[in-house]
């Protein structure tokens, strides 16, 4: 085994092929500096995992959106460490009282259980826990609507390679995914970027402004979404920029009821909270405050020059 020779330099004892590495500065390995790293807004569905794609299932359920018993039509795997302890959990709890309540639990169906679980766990700390514990491997209702009816409106006209389609988001500001697969991450990807994307807009009753978002489940007419696809003069939540030509002329427009109704039946989350994690960056840090508009301007927009 070869030496290692050290000299003395003051009081510390150091390496001689430190000190020559130091000397000829010689460059770091391969890998070790800093490299440019993508932005947060253009990589969503690369950074998406599977686990994060399950929690979102879990919590679109019909028992956790619209606090409902019944179960969706998805294929999951309720693993027995999850069934003994949400038994465990639930064992003389109202409603679910000694061996009876155990058996007819046991006797449901894996989408059965899972809908008892989520109904049960609803709002409550234990709810990611079980979340995490379930795997489901389809959509539920929820998405399933999104994926062939939702998502295929708005990319038709706001993923086009000269808006939001694009890979760099440096004018664009957000990306959507344009994936002719629709892919189990683009499509989560694209679902978490409208969930997660807040504007600031001027509130309409001239009472100063606050951060719109994108998908609004509480106050549906307000998510931009929708308000950014309606014609300038039907709308006061109007999308920043050069005029773009509207994908809805007024709300009863078919595909406008469609979208709305489909937020309306989304689960309401804090903003802060979400699914339990985020993707995106904090809107003032990937856009800039929105202090910096010209206060005679249309306010600075995240979404880009078209929807």
């Amino acid at each position: 085994m070869p030496r290692l020779h050290a000299v003395t330099v003051g009081s510390a004892v150091v390496p001689v092929v430190l000190i020559i590495a130091i000397v000829l500065r010689i460059p770091a390995p391969a890998g070790a500096a800093d490299e440019p790293k993508p932005d947060p807004r253009s990589d969503v569905a690369d950074r998406i995992t599977k686990e994060q794609i399950n929690r979102i299932r879990f919590m679109e359920l019909r028992a956790s959106r619209l606090r409902q018993r019944s179960a969706d039509r998805v294929v999951v795997t309720v693993p027995k460490a999850a069934i003994n302890k949400f038994l465990e959990r639930r064992q003389g709890s109202p409603g679910f009282q000694g061996d009876a309540a155990r058996r007819q639990f046991m006797r449901l169906s894996p989408p059965e259980k899972l809908a008892e679980i989520a109904f049960a766990t609803y709002d409550t700390p234990d709810e990611r826990v079980f979340a995490d514990l379930v795997q489901i491997k389809t959509d539920p209702e929820a998405m399933v609507e999104f994926r062939r009816r939702v998502m295929p409106i708005v990319l038709n006209n706001c993923a086009t390679s000269a808006c939001h389609g694009r890979t760099d988001v440096s004018e664009t500001k957000m990306r959507l995914y344009n994936d002719p697969k629709r892919s189990d991450r683009t499509t989560y990807g694209n679902f978490v970027t409208l969930r997660e994307w807040t504007v600031s807009h001027e509130i309409p009753t001239g009472s100063g402004r606050r951060d719109f978002r994108l998908i609004e489940p509480t106050y549906p007419e307000d998510s931009l979404l929708l308000n950014y696809m309606l014609r300038e003069d039907e709308t006061k939540l109007r999308h920043p920029g050069q005029s773009i030509k509207p994908v809805f002329q007024n709300r009863a427009a078919p595909g406008y009821v469609l979208i709305r109704d489909w937020i309306a039946s989304l689960r309401q989350l804090p903003v802060d909270e979400g699914y339990g994690f985020r993707l995106l960056p904090p809107m003032g840090t990937a856009t800039g405050p929105a202090a910096e508009a010209d206060a005679d301007s249309a306010p600075a927009d995240p979404s880009g020059d078209t929807p």
